[in-house]
């Protein structure tokens, strides 16, 4: 599902990625990545890159807009 989710957004995993998945009402999941590596980071904090909203039986994706909280 997060290969899915990768190639579909056109991301690309990194070193100390880290993937939260939780499953939603309308069979997509919810994907919250976050990373705890670059240059200068505490390897022990781990930061939000983005959440997102996967849909593996279309293959359709929508980002979280950070300011607003809905997915576009």
């Amino acid at each position: 599902m997060v290969d899915g989710l990768n190639q579909a957004a056109g991301l690309q995993p990194e070193n100390g990625d880290q993937y939260m998945t939780s499953p939603t009402s309308d069979g997509s999941w919810q994907v919250d990545i976050r990373t705890s590596s670059g240059a200068g980071q505490d390897p022990n904090v781990s930061h939000l890159k983005g959440i997102y909203k996967y849909n593996p039986a279309t293959g359709q994706y929508q980002q979280m807009d950070p300011m607003t909280g809905e997915f576009n």
